[in-house]
């Protein structure tokens, strides 16, 4: 029996990492503000998700749907969610 791995792409989840984090570049306030308004899963839901998806084998664990959607377009045409800000060079 081998090894096996499973990559985990979620989406937002409710954690304390954005006050922990370091802001550069930008006013540290309004940072915070703006993630505030953004819906964040639950963490024990987040985990959830994440023991289920190793359980099946899954190579790769992206949630919520919100999430696997851009992974999606982003295969698919990468310009496009460079075009809307997305994701930047």
């Amino acid at each position: 029996m081998g090894v096996k791995v499973s990559v985990v792409c979620p989406g937002y989840i409710q954690t304390n990492i954005s006050e922990a984090a370091p802001i550069l570049k930008a006013n540290r306030e309004d940072v915070l503000a703006q993630r505030k308004r953004i819906k964040k899963m639950d963490v024990t839901r987040a985990a959830k998700i994440i023991l289920r998806g190793v359980a099946r084998n899954r190579g790769i664990i992206i949630f919520p749907f919100k999430a696997r959607l851009q992974w999606w377009f982003f295969r698919i045409y990468p310009p496009f969610l460079f075009s809307f800000g997305i994701f930047s060079i």
